[in-house]
């Protein structure tokens, strides 16, 4: 069967569903794949089990944000959900390669619901979400970690790793700041705690303990003491969210302990979501977290091209220069705290 194509008439034009529908559609793709193939009940309740998960993800988004936008079809709409959940599950377990009549029926349904689900029942909503474009109220405000909370030195901890192993910091420094990198693939969970410290090691060229290595890395922040106090002006109005791109260790050892800490009603974390900021999934986890949508938040970060991504995604951006200028950008929007 050839593969569903992604089309641009399927845009919901809310970057988060829309991200979703897409990543629904490679997974049903790989199903279909598999399906098709007639591989065996192992190598297929996997994928199914990945689509299911994906799919509880993406209805309770849809959910909400059909309950923002008070649309008169959402309980048909919960009930389409529910309905499709059972029948994967059904499927899965009824799964069998040898059967051609139930290859045929998976894979018609797997097709079908795609399609009509986005072009018939999620379009009919489309004009109920556009709608409320501009009529929100504000009602949190998300706060990068990285560049307004505080700031990681990088160069502090090639430093410390250069006392710890003896080597000069410049011989191993640039792997440290690779997009690739060890750093930036612990930062987005694709490496563990004892991966990390074997990759370090292996960049410095010595043994380095678990210990040194997370004393190095927590070492390299530096907490912003005018945003600090900004934030507990903001909490007595508006629900606050936090960005942290970086790995469990700072978020641990660093940001948790931070007397401002407890002020935040949910945090979403690069190596929990496996993305950086301001990437649908990032964010759209925290909107999860706080029960809202876009257009009810001010995305706050000190990098230009993730605000203007974030004012894609339907957010209210604002760059982060000064907690002052904050400040003068928060009452412009009279958003005064």
């Amino acid at each position: 069967m050839v593969h569903i194509r992604w089309k641009d008439r399927y845009n919901i034009n809310y970057k988060e569903i829309d991200e979703q529908h897409k990543g629904l559609l490679g997974i049903l793709n790989d199903l279909i794949d598999l399906v098709e193939a007639q591989r065996s009940p192992d190598q297929v309740t996997g994928i199914f089990h990945r689509l299911f998960e994906y799919t509880q993800i993406h209805f309770a988004t849809e959910e909400r944000y059909l309950r923002k936008a008070r649309w008169v079809g959402l309980l048909a709409h919960i009930a389409e959900h529910a309905t499709f959940s059972r029948k994967l599950l059904d499927l899965n377990q009824r799964y069998d390669p040898s059967n051609p009549k139930l290859i045929d029926e998976t894979l018609a349904f797997l097709r079908g619901w795609y399609l009509n689900h986005i072009m018939d029942m999620d379009m009919t909503y489309v004009p109920h979400l556009n709608a409320l474009r501009g009529k929100l109220p504000i009602r949190a405000v998300l706060i990068t970690c990285e560049g307004v909370l505080g700031s990681f030195d990088r160069s502090r901890f090639a430093n410390r790793l250069g006392e710890i192993s003896g080597r000069a910091p410049g011989d191993f420094a640039p792997s440290l700041a690779a997009a690739g990198g060890p750093v930036r693939d612990y930062e987005c969970g694709r490496i563990d705690a004892e991966e990390f410290r074997s990759q370090i090691s292996e960049s410095c060229g010595a043994d380095v303990g678990m210990e040194d290595l997370a004393g190095a890395y927590t070492d390299g922040w530096t907490p912003n003491p005018e945003i600090q106090e900004l934030i507990e002006a903001l909490k007595p109005k508006f629900k606050l969210g936090l960005v942290c791109e970086s790995g469990p260790w700072r978020l641990e050892r660093v940001l948790q302990p931070m007397p401002v800490f407890p002020l935040f009603d949910a945090v979403a974390s690069s190596f929990e979501t496996k993305a950086f900021g301001p990437s649908p999934f990032l964010l759209g986890h925290l909107l999860a977290k706080l029960d809202l949508i876009s257009e009810e938040c001010v995305f706050i970060d000190p990098r230009e091209t993730c605000v203007e991504e974030a004012k894609s995604n339907r957010f209210h951006g604002i760059k982060f220069t000064s907690a002052q200028g904050l400040m003068k950008d928060l009452k412009a929007m009279n958003l005064e705290c």
